[in-house]
């Protein structure tokens, strides 16, 4: 494997302007606070902690798919989005 395709983008997202406009408007929607989630939340509920946050997250995307672009006509989340 050569340097360039360590990098190519596996996804269907296409990480282009709208996909960068589009983090950047949905990153205050998502608290992610490592801090918080140690001192707050005990050990065992770390994990539940970030599930949750990664499933709000799943789901935004889900809802939101016209604001980005993606290289499917089905506009379908999977592996390894």
């Amino acid at each position: 494997m050569n340097e360039v395709e360590e990098y190519i983008n596996h996804t269907d997202i296409i990480f282009n302007g709208r996909w960068k406009t589009f983090i950047i408007e949905a990153e205050p929607l998502f608290e992610l606070n490592t801090y918080r989630a140690f001192t707050d939340c005990l050990a065992t509920d770390n994990i539940h902690y970030y599930e949750t946050i990664q499933a709000t997250m799943r789901d935004y995307l889900k809802e939101n798919n016209s604001k980005y672009d993606m290289t499917t006509e089905t506009r379908t989340l999977g592996m390894p989005e």
